[in-house]
């Protein structure tokens, strides 16, 4: 019982746990600035770009999100709010 027991919890909280996302292979240095300014050279790259949320809008034919950028943790791919 006691084996059932430790085993339940361990899978539990491997569960919880959730894993780094891969940052292998995006363009670290490409900002969404430069992006918007130069997007038919940089079209097709691969970037990770984190944030939190501020606003968003809905439009007539799209939703408008606006996102305070925040550098990503190497680690763990999240942004770095502090």
């Amino acid at each position: 019982m006691r084996t059932l027991t430790v085993f339940t919890t361990a899978l539990l909280l491997c569960a919880c746990a959730s894993a780094p996302v891969s940052l292998e292979g995006t363009d670290r240095s490409l900002q969404p600035g430069q992006a918007l300014d130069s997007f038919a050279t940089v079209r097709g790259n691969r970037v990770a770009w984190g944030g939190v949320i501020v606003a968003t809008a809905n439009q007539a034919e799209h939703t408008r999100i606006e996102v305070l950028a925040y550098p990503l943790h190497d680690r763990t791919a999240r942004p770095q709010t502090e």
